[in-house]
């Protein structure tokens, strides 16, 4: 519980009015802002010195009726050493007091009075030892250890000052300067705990951005970054005078992290609110850091672009290398077949009974209307099936841009080269392009993906039947259809081949039967297969 003042009868003149607060008192001429802040000389009380010396004499009169022999000496020689404060004497002042206080021992108005003269003579320790003297001889008079700290301060006695304003508070816990004061000393000792124990209390008594600020500095002392960055951030928010030094913390802290990228904003918050702070600072040369970083920073952004453009331009290499790689190897397994199937047409046309067909080296016809056309147009899906990029690659040819489409469709081949479908669509561009190579080798790779594909061997089919003879293109023919000999489609291409070669006319019926056989009793191809049959058979 703070104590009590004395009432106003039992004043002394040199002391501070008893209406005054705790804040009010502890606010005295000793300014004890630190570090680097020089104090005036203390003056404890001069202006309160000057309005007492005035009016001393008529106050005296009224009190020396009611006071005993002791009380009337001590407000006697209180109102002579006043007078000698008036005359600007305070040397005669403090003896006067000197010898009242050996008189009078432990009377605290008279040890407060010589506390206040010893300030005006500068000789601090004996204030400071006056006014703890005071303190302890009346408890009402606590609010005199701020004046006996503010005193051991000019002294650099900063342990007999934090034990004064330990004191203090105890008496006053919520004057916030007090622990203001207290937590400024402890922090000079080196007590860097203690004293953010104490900013914590001033600042819950007057949040502010000056206890914020000093709570900031405070961790930062003890190497606690983050508690250290937060109170910065903290000072900035509540927008006082102390925003400057906070800005100048976080910019400090964020440099020794690295963290260039907000001290950039740091520093363009300091330019913008307070120009010129950060060039006359110790962080001047952040600017020089700073611009070095961002030049850093896009160099890299664009050697990173550059290593993803080869990355992309070396995967599209070996991706091209791979399929022509693929497509190599599938040629050459085609070739092996073919070479097969020669084989094997030729070993029957040597058989006794079948009359040999002479190889043709004219090219195929390639009307539209042929069965194999017919067959592959049907094998394409439906719209609603086609995928977007197939579709729109689709279009473009139809639009009459071939080469267009096979680039879309090589992009689209780029990002998935396993579409069968794509493949297909492909080589059909180039085979009505008449580019016969590209179109086989991209068929390739699709009956590779897809061997089993009756719509990719149909495909096949067609381009071998444009860019082959008309004998090779037969054995082709005559694979598929023991590659698919289920197939009716395939049945009915195979022996309408045989009936325009005009050669081997068993073969030819025999092929036709197959058809009959497989093919659908309601299709219409039923009746031109019979009518061969029937002019050829014996």
């Amino acid at each position: 519980m703070r104590p009590r003042r004395r009432s106003t009868a039992t004043t002394c003149p040199l002391s501070p009015s008893p209406q005054q607060t705790p804040s009010t008192v502890s606010t005295s001429p000793l300014d004890t802002q630190f570090p680097g802040r020089e104090v005036e000389p203390m003056r404890f009380g001069i202006r309160k010195l000057s309005v007492c010396g005035r009016v001393f004499i008529s106050v005296v009169t009224l009190l020396v009726a009611g006071c005993s022999k002791p009380e009337e000496v001590i407000n006697r020689r209180l109102a002579d050493a006043n007078q000698k404060i008036e005359e600007g004497a305070p040397t005669e002042a403090v003896e006067i007091l000197e010898k009242l206080n050996r008189k009078f021992p432990d009377q605290a108005r008279v040890l407060e009075a010589l506390g206040f003269a010893y300030a005006q003579v500068d000789r601090q320790m004996d204030a400071a030892t006056a006014f703890v003297a005071a303190a302890d001889a009346d408890p009402e008079a606590a609010y005199l250890r701020q004046f006996a700290a503010e005193a051991y301060l000019r002294q650099d006695k900063l342990n007999e000052a934090a034990e004064q304003y330990r004191l203090y508070i105890a008496a006053y816990p919520d004057d916030y300067q007090g622990w203001k004061n207290l937590g400024e000393t402890e922090e000079r000792l080196g007590n860097i705990t203690r004293a953010i124990e104490t900013y914590l209390e001033w600042y819950r008594l007057r949040p502010s951005g000056f206890a914020a600020l000093r709570l900031g500095k405070a961790f930062r002392k003890l190497n606690n970054t983050p508690q250290a960055k937060s109170w910065f951030e903290t000072t900035i928010k509540h927008g006082d005078d102390a925003v400057k030094e906070a800005l100048l913390g976080l910019l400090e802290i964020e440099v020794e992290a690295g963290d260039m990228a907000a001290a950039e904003k740091t520093v363009g918050q300091l330019d913008r609110n307070f120009p010129g702070t950060l060039d006359a600072s110790d962080l001047a040369g952040v600017r020089e850091r700073i611009a070095a970083w961002r030049k850093a920073q896009e160099a890299l952004e664009q050697a990173r672009a550059e290593q993803e453009r080869l990355a992309r331009e070396l995967e599209e290499a070996r991706r091209r290398q791979q399929r022509e790689a693929q497509l190599a190897a599938e040629r050459q397994r085609e070739a092996a077949r073919q070479r097969e199937a020669e084989a094997a047409a030729a070993a029957a046309a040597d058989t006794p009974g079948t009359a040999p067909t002479a190889p043709s080296t004219a090219p195929v016809r390639t009307e539209p209307d042929t069965p194999l056309a017919a067959l592959q147009s049907a094998s394409r899906p439906a719209p609603a099936q086609i995928p977007e990029d197939l579709a729109a690659a689709i279009a473009r040819r139809e639009s009459g841009d071939p080469d267009g489409a096979a680039d879309m469709l090589w992009r689209a081949l780029g990002e998935d080269d396993t579409r069968v479908d794509l493949w297909v669509e492909l080589a059909d561009i180039y085979r009505e392009q008449k580019q016969y190579a590209a179109a086989e080798a991209c068929i390739l790779e699709a009956r590779r993906l897809a061997p089993d594909s009756i719509e990719v061997e149909t495909a096949y089919l067609n381009i071998v039947r444009e860019s082959q003879p008309r004998d090779v293109y037969l054995a082709r023919v005559q694979s598929a259809r023991e590659k698919f000999p289920a197939n009716a489609n395939l049945a009915w291409v195979y022996a309408r081949e045989l009936a325009e070669l005009e050669g081997d006319a068993a073969r030819t019926i025999a092929a036709f039967e197959d058809f009959l056989l497989l093919a659908d009793p309601a299709d219409p191809r039923r009746a031109e297969a019979a009518a061969y049959l029937a002019r050829n058979r014996r």
